[in-house]
């Protein structure tokens, strides 16, 4: 009964609005009604005045990036007070043992940043996160890829998304993703929250001589523009506008057949050194004589040949 109660306890925690959440606390009272005292302790002491500091269908209305709770805080000064390992120190000591921790905290974040920027799982290599990958942390990636899995169960349901990891993390939901996934176009970085794409400790440094280029390069693409055909122009705008705009590209990259394992056949690649028959071997090969087939000879039983050797004592 208590794995029971805490799944439906779970259930109501988790509901995603307030008719949901009337709905599981009916469920909840009608299938735990012989424990009346538990059923009154969570209402009056946890639902009744804290509910809408836990509850999703309350806290999923603003954006707390996944943070629910205080265990960041609590976790951090866990690790401070064992690695001071003592309460019983001077200023001193407690400035360098928290200097260490920091320094040692960088260092995992800075590890933490390059496997992002770098390294990515399979899950992560498709055509839907081509424009965000290596610039997106992999957690964030990863919620995307779960509610792109969603996009077939919503279209099936027919059914109106929530929309809440939008409000709760800044990241697009089921209906956003929906016609990227089906016209095979990768989602564009705008999409994602500018949380998502911190994956530096300190800003890098603008470097204004970009900007002089940019300006350069750009004022030599305009006069080539105006020195150009209609025909022309249209290309050329065209071509901008696919890096202005990169989800509205007709482009779409082709499908690749998948590998299979093992040698390839022969058929596929040869190998082989031996060279090419001539012209007169062609000729010989077509007019030549089939060889004279040798006519086995029938081999005679076992039992039969012994029979032939053996012999009868003779009467006298």
């Amino acid at each position: 009964m208590w794995k029971a109660f805490n799944l439906s306890w779970d259930l109501l925690v988790m509901s995603e609005n307030p008719k949901q959440y009337n709905a599981h606390l009916k469920l909840m009272k009608r299938d735990f009604h012989t424990v009346p005292e538990a059923i009154e302790y969570v209402e009056q002491s946890w639902l009744g005045p804290y509910k809408e500091r836990f509850v999703a269908a309350w806290t999923d209305k603003v954006m707390h990036l996944g943070n629910y709770t205080s265990n960041r805080a609590e976790c951090a000064h866990g690790k401070l007070k064992n690695h001071l390992g003592s309460s019983q120190c001077n200023f001193a000591r407690l400035w360098e043992q928290i200097d260490k921790l920091i320094n040692l905290q960088i260092t995992e974040l800075k590890g933490t940043f390059e496997r992002d920027l770098s390294c990515w799982q399979h899950e992560f290599r498709i055509h839907l996160l081509d424009d965000i990958r290596g610039v997106v942390s992999k957690e964030a990636m990863r919620m995307i890829i779960k509610k792109a899995n969603e996009v077939e169960i919503l279209v099936a349901s027919n059914r109106a998304c929530e929309c809440s990891i939008r409000r709760t993390h800044g990241l697009p939901c089921s209906h956003e993703i929906a016609p990227f996934k089906i016209d095979n176009k990768p989602l564009p970085l705008s999409i994602v929250h500018d949380h998502w794409k911190k994956l530096f400790l300190v800003a890098p440094a603008k470097d204004p001589s970009i900007t002089e280029t940019v300006k350069a390069d750009w004022d030599i693409f305009f006069r080539r523009l105006q020195g150009t055909t209609e025909e022309q122009q249209r290309h050329m705008m065209n071509k901008f506008k696919e890096f202005v705009h990169p989800e509205c590209t007709s482009l779409v990259e082709p499908e690749q057949k998948a590998r299979g394992r093992g040698r390839p056949k022969k058929d596929q690649i040869s190998n082989s050194t031996r060279r090419l028959p001539s012209e007169f071997e062609y000729v010989e090969a077509s007019v030549s004589t089939p060889k004279p087939v040798k006519e086995k000879l029938r081999r005679k039983p076992k039992n039969q040949e012994s029979n032939l050797y053996s012999s009868r004592p003779c009467k006298v």
